[in-house]
C-alpha cells in the first residue's frame, strides 16, 4: 500500500508527458512559411525612426525581437515593431507555433537599418546633393555648428576647383579664341571697319575688271 502511494506521489510531483516529435516534413513546411515572410523598414521622418513591418506571417509561426526580447504573435498576417532607431542592426528570430514543434527555432533574420541624415533637406545643401553630407541615408551625428562648418569647407573646395578649371581653360585657348573674344567685346568698332573695308575692296575689284 505504501509503495502504491509513493508511486502516485511521484507521478504528481514529476508528471510523465508525452509529446510528439517535430517531423522532417513539418520542419520543411515551417521553413517554407518563413521564406515567404517579407520584412519592410518604413521610415517616419516626423520622429526620425523606423517601423519594421513584417508581413505574410502564418499562425504556425511566432517571432521574437532579440534586442528587446519581446515576442510577437500573428494576429492578422503582419506584425509591426515600432520606433526603431536608424543605424541599427536587428535580429528577429522565428519560432514554430504548431504543437509538435512548439518553441523550436526556425530561423533568424538580420535587419540592418541605414543611418539618417536630418540635414539632407537643409537649404545649405542646395547644389551639393552629390556630397555625402547632403545625402539622406548616411550616418552623420553632426550638430548644427559642425554641419555648417563642413558645408563651408565644401564651398571653399568648390571655389578652388572652379578657379583651377578656369585657369586650365585659359591655358588651352588659341589665337583664334582670343580673336573671337576680342571681336565679341569690341564688335561695334570692328564691324564698321569690316563693312567699309569690304565696300572698298569690292569697288577696287570692279574697277580692275573694267580696266581689263
Amino acid at each position: 500500500m505504501k509503495k502504491f502511494l509513493l508511486v502516485i506521489m511521484l507521478c504528481i510531483l514529476f508528471p510523465i508527458t508525452a509529446q510528439a516529435e517535430c517531423s522532417t516534413d513539418e520542419k520543411i513546411a515551417l521553413s517554407k512559411m518563413v521564406s515567404n515572410i517579407k520584412i519592410t523598414p518604413v521610415f517616419n521622418e516626423e520622429i526620425e525612426k523606423f517601423n519594421i513591418l513584417i508581413s505574410n506571417i502564418t499562425p504556425s509561426v511566432y517571432l521574437k525581437d532579440m534586442k528587446t526580447k519581446v515576442e510577437y504573435v500573428n494576429t492578422g498576417g503582419e506584425v509591426i515593431i515600432y520606433n526603431v532607431n536608424p543605424n541599427q542592426s536587428y535580429r528577429i528570430r522565428f519560432y514554430s507555433a504548431i504543437p509538435a514543434c512548439y518553441g523550436d527555432t526556425i530561423t533568424t533574420i538580420y535587419v540592418t537599418l541605414p543611418g539618417y541624415n536630418k540635414y539632407y533637406k537643409d537649404p545649405l545643401c542646395e547644389g551639393l546633393e552629390d556630397y555625402k553630407i547632403c545625402q539622406k541615408w548616411v550616418n552623420y551625428n553632426y550638430n548644427r555648428t559642425q554641419f555648417e562648418t563642413e558645408i563651408k569647407k565644401i564651398d571653399k573646395e568648390e571655389k578652388i576647383e572652379k578657379k583651377e578649371e578656369h585657369r586650365e581653360e585659359e591655358n588651352v585657348k588659341g589665337f583664334y579664341d582670343y580673336l573671337g573674344e576680342l571681336y565679341e567685346k569690341y564688335y561695334y568698332i570692328f564691324l564698321p571697319i569690316i563693312i567699309i573695308g569690304g565696300i572698298i575692296l569690292m569697288n577696287y575689284l570692279r574697277k580692275k575688271e573694267d580696266f581689263f
